[in-house]
């Protein structure tokens, strides 16, 4: 463990002598997200942090790793608008619009048509619509079916790709909410079909969680 880890830990411990206090952590890199039930706690660690190495506060949480958090009544919007409006601009897909993220008569396969004179393009494209997958659910087959075409993608796999892009533009600031409902509740759905994959003949599983009414983990 590094020493930056080790002050993290350290921070994250220094003032848990309380069980009513709780304290969360988040770190990615040097981005460092800071929240609990106890404000004196949270201004103590922040302090310690401070005193180690110099740390910025910016406040009330609103943009963090490319997702903007709104505060409203009914809990926190998180969506990443500001990455879509520039994925959209790089990629030129800003005008045209379709209702559904794959054409549902699309039938992709390995060897459609000519590869790719330059298939970082593509490369570049599933990565960051994987990462949009962060706070749109609903993008996550789509993304797992353009992922499968990495090592050799063709222009109908880019021109799958770009109807994405165009499925997006028509709500660029779509996202999730996480509900201030203080519910427990969690429910789970998960579904399979068999053999689908035309190339592998495995099969396709994908599975939605919700807890108090908010949508906390999901995958395809």
């Amino acid at each position: 463990m590094t020493k930056y880890m080790q002050l993290l830990v350290r921070a994250f411990f220094v003032s848990r002598y309380n069980e009513d206090r709780t304290s969360i952590l988040v770190v990615y890199v040097n981005d460092i997200l800071l929240t609990g039930n106890d404000f004196a706690e949270i201004n103590h660690i922040t302090h310690f942090l401070n005193s180690e190495f110099k740390v910025k506060n910016l406040g009330d949480i609103h943009y963090f790793l490319c997702m903007e958090i709104i505060r409203e009544p009914q809990g926190f919007i998180i969506n990443q608008r500001k990455f879509t409006l520039e994925l959209l601009e790089k990629f030129g897909c800003s005008g045209v619009l379709v209702s559904s993220p794959l054409d549902p008569s699309s039938k992709l396969y390995l060897d459609l048509s000519p590869p790719l004179a330059d298939p970082t393009i593509y490369c570049r494209l599933v990565g960051k619509l994987n990462y949009l997958t962060n706070t749109r659910p609903d993008i996550c087959f789509v993304v797992l079916t353009l992922s499968q075409y990495m090592q050799k993608p063709q222009f109908l796999h880019l021109s799958a790709g770009m109807r994405v892009l165009r499925y997006l533009n028509t709500d660029p600031a779509q996202g999730i909410l996480l509900s201030a409902n203080p519910s427990l509740y969690l429910l789970a759905f998960c579904d399979a079909d068999w053999a689908t994959c035309k190339t592998s003949r495995r099969s396709f599983s994908g599975f939605f969680i919700t807890l108090g009414g908010a949508p906390i983990s999901w995958k395809s």
